[in-house]
């Protein structure tokens, strides 16, 4: 009789051994899959923005042609139906893009006045970063802003060329 109870309480053990273990799993894949599924959604704002960044500095060059190349311009942005949302004044450079001073705070600035948002992504603070064309390659048409956040999610902008 003892033998068949100690058996019995075993085989219980033995279960609640695997339902904890099976529990574990489960977790542990579910976690993994929402660590993924969040750094997607941090580099598709990324791209998100990159696009928008891009978009806004063609918009700039071609707004900075056809007002006779000022050396300032006000950026006018539209909605899908055509209605007017947002009017940012962007100094530009001579040779049409929009003005960079050559710093890591010249690219936050350059930030903020082609998206007209805050440095931020989700609750992450976007780091503006400059890097110097002639350092890097000699050549300066290579100098580029680059905007990052902590998830490695990021973009370059090409200060010479949008």
């Amino acid at each position: 009789m003892k033998g068949k109870k100690a058996a019995e309480e075993s085989r219980k053990l033995f279960i609640g051994i695997i339902i904890t273990l099976v529990v574990l799993t489960l977790l542990s894949v579910m976690i993994f899959h929402a660590d993924k599924n969040q750094s997607d959604v941090y580099r598709i704002n990324m791209e998100r923005l990159a696009d928008n960044f891009s978009n806004s500095a063609v918009n700039a060059h071609w707004q900075w042609q056809a007002a006779g190349r000022p050396n300032r311009i006000i950026l006018i942005s539209y909605n899908s139906v055509g209605q007017e949302v947002d009017r940012r004044p962007i100094t530009m450079s001579n040779i049409g893009w929009p003005r960079v001073e050559p710093t890591s705070e010249g690219c936050a600035k350059l930030w903020g006045s082609v998206l007209g948002i805050p440095e931020e992504v989700q609750g992450f603070k976007v780091k503006s970063e400059f890097f110097d064309g002639i350092k890097l390659s000699g050549k300066i048409l290579d100098t580029y802003c680059r905007f990052s956040i902590a998830s490695g999610s990021a973009f370059h902008y090409k200060i010479y060329t949008g």
